[in-house]
């Protein structure tokens, strides 16, 4: 965990070099002064940086990019509690040099699909992927074959809808009726989070549509395991 907010960035990744930040926090803000103007993440010259499993809060931009670094984040949460239009930022001279690629992650106030940092319609979100907004003003971005479900109705519009071939739950209770609101799909993985409970019901008639199942993190409350 990395805690600040005097001035300097609080990850300064330059020249040519590689590096990995994942599994930790980072909260960057003016908790005395309120001019100063700090990233969470700074990368410059020719560095490439890989983001996963990182929550960053700064006062200015979660992540900027300049000259010719390349950022590509897979997952982690992304606030600027100042600058929020900004939460990923590329320096003006630099757009054309630098970027900053988005294949996974949380964002706060910014919406990493379609936001004006770099001028109206910036999209940060690579091909393959989409920005959903699961709460006023917080977008997540997952795959285009992914669907977050956060409440049974999702669930079973998810399960109906031949692209979709993962959904994500929230942590509550849902019980998932899988005859009548089943499509034909090669494979299928329901990921839960802490909290997450669920209770199937006819997987065993609908799965044999479906090549593999996958169920991770979900406290399974029911499931029928005698096939017809």
């Amino acid at each position: 965990d990395i805690k600040g907010g005097k001035g300097d960035d609080a990850i300064w990744v330059r020249d040519n070099a590689e590096s990995v930040i994942s599994n930790g926090a980072i909260r960057f803000i003016n908790e005395v002064e309120t001019t100063v103007y700090a990233s969470g993440i700074f990368a410059t010259g020719y560095s490439k940086v890989t983001i996963k499993n990182v929550d960053v809060v700064a006062c200015a931009e979660a992540v900027f990019a300049q000259a010719n670094a390349a950022v590509e984040i897979l997952s982690g949460s992304f606030k600027s509690t100042e600058h929020p239009e900004f939460t990923l930022n590329l320096k003006d001279t630099a757009r054309d040099t630098a970027s900053i690629i988005v294949k996974g992650g949380k964002y706060f106030q910014f919406n990493p699909a379609n936001n004006a940092a770099e001028g109206a319609g910036t999209n940060f979100v690579a091909d393959g992927y989409k920005a959903v907004e699961t709460a006023a003003g917080v977008y997540t971005v997952i795959p285009n074959s992914a669907a977050i479900a956060a409440d049974n109705t999702a669930v079973e519009a998810a399960l109906d809808d031949p692209t979709i071939n993962t959904i994500y739950l929230d942590a509550k209770e849902y019980t998932i009726e899988m005859y009548t609101n089943f499509t034909a799909k090669e494979s299928l993985t329901i990921i839960g989070t802490e909290g997450t409970k669920v209770a199937f019901k006819n997987q065993q008639v609908r799965l044999a549509l479906c090549e593999n199942f996958t169920i991770k993190n979900c406290e399974i409350l029911h499931m029928a395991t005698k096939s017809w």
